[in-house]
């Protein structure tokens, strides 16, 4: 919020007019298609239905409603400390225990095939 005073003027501020193609949106309107027929009236703007609420008892002159709490999330939090140390002691049993000895296995090494160096250009005698 500003003063009146405050108030400035709106000119550079707005975005600049842009120019769309029929083309773009054609293409705009078949990605929209291909998305899926999702019917944008099962959405509501929560947040400007209890601003309204508010207003409109603040205009009635009584305290607005009380909200309800936000809904939990729907999706699963993972502590990922605690899923990194049940990875590690799974591994650790895999080898044969908390404690235990695991398995040494003795690695080969692979040959590599000999590189071919340049031989050394002769400089003249100075």
């Amino acid at each position: 919020m500003h003063w009146g005073d405050e108030i400035r003027s709106a000119e550079g501020i707005a975005p600049n007019r842009v120019e769309i193609s029929d083309a773009e949106v054609e293409e705009a309107m078949a990605l929209m298609d291909a998305i899926g027929g999702t019917d944008i009236c099962q959405y509501r703007d929560q947040y400007r239905e209890a601003m309204e609420a508010v207003i409109e008892a603040k205009a009635e002159g009584h305290a607005p409603a009380e909200t309800e709490a936000p809904a939990e999330p729907k999706g699963k939090v993972v502590d990922l400390m605690s899923a990194l140390q049940d990875s590690v002691r799974a591994a650790k049993q895999a080898r044969g225990g908390e404690g235990g000895e695991g398995k040494v296995r003795e690695m080969r090494l692979k040959k590599k095939a000999p590189t071919k160096m340049a031989p050394a250009k002769k400089r003249p005698a100075s």
